[in-house]
């Protein structure tokens, strides 16, 4: 008897799962905490950040999805570097924007909980071209970012309905300027969407 009940159980669970669509097409709205906030080796550091973001997203498939997506990301640093005597700065506070547009590709584990609820696990590469730096005095640019970064991109989502509630890790495959040593960037995602 004590193996028959969660035999019951797993059934239970995914016997639902038989009910969805082999399709299905959604939206994620998200915003990224960095955990990398020191730049390069000769300390370029980051101080404050706003780094929303949103796609659009297709996948196919049944228990184990093949999502493709399109999107833009929004990054708007603060950044500041100290002068050799720790003391002053070099510069302070200098405000740069990004954009760039996201295509995330990912494979999705659907694992169901019942008629209305699941949990998505996930994991793939997000690649991100750069489409527009802000002015700066920092000489940060196309030229001198990584212009083509590719993240790491591992996460859940619980859905309830058509509601997605998730949280990722993003982690840079390239360093965050291109013409000098430096660290690679890594953020934390939490996000909403819609799946249907």
């Amino acid at each position: 008897m004590k193996k028959i009940i969660p035999i019951i159980l797993l059934l239970a669970c995914i016997i639902p799962s038989y009910g969805q669509k082999w399709h299905q097409f959604g939206i994620k709205i998200g915003t990224n905490f960095t955990i990398q906030r020191e730049y390069t080796t000769d300390g370029v550091n980051l101080d404050g950040l706003i780094n929303p973001d949103a796609y659009l997203f297709f996948r196919g498939g049944k228990f184990i999805y093949g999502e493709i997506g399109v999107g833009y990301d929004y990054f708007k640093g603060s950044f500041s570097k100290k002068a050799p005597d720790g003391l002053s700065y070099l510069y302070k506070d200098e405000t740069i924007l990004i954009h760039s547009i996201m295509v995330p590709v990912k494979l999705v584990g659907y694992i169901p909980l019942g008629n209305v609820c699941a949990i998505e696990l996930y994991a793939g590469v997000i690649y991100q071209p750069i489409i527009k730096v802000s002015d700066n005095n920092l000489d940060f640019s196309k030229k001198t970012l990584s212009q083509n970064t590719t993240y790491l991109n591992t996460g859940l989502d619980l859905k309830f309905g058509p509601i997605l509630i998730g949280a990722s890790y993003k982690y840079g495959f390239q360093t965050f300027f291109n013409n000098q040593p430096g660290k690679k960037p890594q953020f934390v995602n939490v996000s909403v969407g819609f799946e249907f």
